[in-house]
């Protein structure tokens, strides 16, 4: 069933730091390379992927295993040397991994019950939108959460690693085509947004809500 959500969707700028799951050209190459020669040291890996002497990418190698460890693709087994994890299997096959980014972010909000809203996007913009906005700052509200980890975030290729305490309120000119849809036994709502403005992305957005929710939204649809 068609839903109209467009009068329900805000716009803010934030400023912080997200997580987001995207294709990484050499992921593989990198991660194939550990797989197959676990007891490699940075050396070796420059000269091999990088063709270098060895050293003048030995800092950046270095770096990039600290973070792939981090982010639990990569473990190191003793004199077994470093070893991928099942996230690293799935990065090495996939060629997705979490990729950091820092800046000014617009965060689109749709409130269908006047409770808490759901993050339906999250996209990296100029850090001028938030340091020049027309309208001033407002703090975030503290049920949103610290790092908004209250809200339920419909894209599962995002993550927010830090955000700051106020955003600013924002307008742009999105078209919305939005759709109930039954799987199986669960209800989900499945939104289409395209951009008037050429410097933001359009993209698809599917997530599933409870009976509650999907009667609130269907009264809401009924009454206008």
């Amino acid at each position: 069933m068609k839903i109209e959500i467009k009068d329900q969707v805000s716009y803010y700028t934030i400023k912080g730091e997200t997580l987001f799951y995207k294709p990484n050209m050499w992921i593989r190459a990198f991660l194939r390379y550990i797989k197959n020669h676990p007891k490699a040291n940075e050396v070796e890996i420059c000269q091999t992927l990088f063709g270098d002497n060895g050293m003048a990418r030995r800092a950046a190698v270095m770096n990039i295993l600290h973070i792939f460890t981090q982010q639990g693709l990569l473990t190191r087994l003793g004199n077994k040397g470093l070893m991928l994890t099942d996230d690293g299997e799935k990065a090495l096959e996939s060629g997705y991994v979490w990729q950091g980014m820092k800046g000014a972010f617009l965060l689109t909000l749709w409130n269908p019950t006047k409770g808490l809203p759901f993050i339906l996007n999250v996209q990296l913009v100029p850090e001028d939108w938030y340091d020049n906005a027309k309208r001033r700052p407002i703090p975030i509200p503290d049920e949103f959460g610290k790092i908004l980890e209250n809200l339920q975030c419909c894209p599962s290729d995002v993550k927010f690693v830090s955000v700051g305490k106020t955003f600013c309120p924002t307008n742009n000119d999105i078209e919305y085509t939005a759709n109930t849809e039954l799987r199986q036994d669960s209800w989900f709502i499945k939104v289409t947004a395209t951009p008037k403005l050429e410097v933001l992305e359009s993209y698809e957005v599917s997530f599933r809500i409870n009976n509650n929710l999907l009667a609130s939204i269907m009264n809401t649809q009924d009454a206008a």
